[in-house]
């Protein structure tokens, strides 16, 4: 429940929510281990990883979008961490004050990217990721560029991300 509502922070928690987790809660669950597992408890290697991405985060739209990435050669040379250390990035860019879209891209294999995209309440960045033949929710969607440079991929993915907040009138 805890992860799925975003420790009740997302926009579908519901009062059921909260009584199924206060049931749990009732029951004996062990929600201060839980929730230290699930959100605080990270290993050298995402802490290494997060430290690398952050120091070479893009702004665009006068930091309306935030942009991070990984290429494989990081991935390759941080030797403790796992896809869900990974996946973790997504998130990072939109904890940024004013960001409105962050995107985290990760180089899958040789001109194979994936960008993962993380909305505020302003923009549906699932129609962004369709466009590009992806999809996933309104505030959490991706899709993949392939045969292109990391470069390339952010440039197409930023382009749609600007024009997205500029219909919403954002921008």
């Amino acid at each position: 429940i805890a992860t799925d509502t975003g420790c009740f922070k997302f926009s579908n928690t519901t009062p059921s929510s909260h009584i199924k987790a206060a049931r749990l809660i009732a029951y004996g669950a062990q929600t201060a281990q839980i929730n230290y597992a699930m959100f605080d408890l990270k290993t050298p290697g995402r802490m290494r990883l997060e430290q690398e991405a952050l120091s070479k985060i893009r702004y665009y739209a006068d930091g309306h979008i935030a942009v991070i990435s990984t290429s494989l050669a990081l991935l390759n040379d941080i030797c403790d961490i796992d896809s869900d250390d990974v996946g973790a990035l997504a998130a990072l860019p939109r904890q940024i004050q004013g960001v409105d879209i962050g995107i985290s891209i990760k180089e899958k294999k040789d001109g194979v990217f994936k960008a993962s995209l993380r909305s505020s309440e302003r923009v549906n960045v699932s129609v962004i990721a369709q466009g590009f033949g992806g999809g996933g929710h309104m505030r959490a969607a991706g899709c993949s560029f392939e045969g292109v440079t990391e470069e390339e991929a952010e440039r197409r993915v930023v382009e749609a991300c600007i024009e997205a907040l500029e219909k919403e009138g954002v921008l």
